[in-house]
This record gives C-alpha cells, structure tokens and sequence, in this order.
C-alpha cells in the first residue's frame, strides 16, 4: 500500500518555535473500515 493512501486522513501538525519544535497526532487511524487505536 502506497504511504499517502496510508496516511490519508491522519491529523499531524508541527509547530516550530523558539527553544525548539512540537509534533502532535490523533491517536486513531482508519484504513477503509479497519480502526486502530
């Protein structure tokens, strides 16, 4: 499976400030009908 069809719908946000960065995700990701935790 090709990885932007993987990813597709998964929440990612980065944020670069100062001191440093911040990565943050949803903890739940669905392929089709299948959810993982």
């Amino acid at each position: 499976m090709e990885d932007e069809r993987r990813l597709k719908g998964t929440t990612t946000v980065g944020i670069t400030c100062k001191d440093g960065v911040v990565f943050a995700t949803e903890r739940r990701a669905t392929i089709g009908n299948l959810i993982a935790h």
